[in-house]
C-alpha cells in the first residue's frame, strides 16, 4: 500500500469510529483517538504501511492545530483569566523545576 492508501485507509476509518462514539454519546475525537489505535503498527490486524510518513503529516497537522487555535484566541478571552496566567504561571514554573531538581536529586 502506498501514501495515499493509507491516509484514505485512515480518514475512512476516522470517519466510521468519530460517527459510531459520537452516536454513543460521546465525543468527536474519541473516535478519531479510537481511529488511530486501531491502524496503529502495534495493534495487528489491518494496519499503515508508512509509519513514518504518517508521523510526519500528524506532526504537521499537530502544528497547524495549534496555529488555527491561536488564532481563534482574542485578548478579550484572555482578559479574565489574567490574574490566574500571570500569577499561576510562574508558581507553577518554579514548583515543577523544583520537584525535578528535587527527584533528580534523590536518584543521583
Amino acid at each position: 500500500m502506498g501514501i495515499a492508501t493509507d491516509i484514505i485507509l485512515l480518514i475512512v476509518t476516522a470517519f466510521f469510529c468519530g460517527l459510531l462514539l459520537q452516536r454513543l454519546g460521546q465525543p468527536l475525537i474519541l473516535g478519531y483517538i479510537v481511529a488511530g489505535i486501531v491502524l496503529g503498527p502495534h495493534t495487528g490486524g489491518l494496519t499503515v504501511s508508512n509509519i513514518h510518513e504518517i508521523e510526519l503529516l500528524a506532526e504537521i497537522g499537530i502544528a497547524l492545530l495549534l496555529f488555527a487555535l491561536g488564532l481563534e484566541f482574542s485578548l478579550k478571552d484572555l482578559k479574565p483569566v489574567k490574574k490566574v496566567a500571570l500569577i499561576g504561571t510562574p508558581i507553577q514554573m518554579v514548583l515543577t523545576k523544583g520537584l525535578g531538581l528535587g527527584i533528580g536529586r534523590l536518584m543521583g
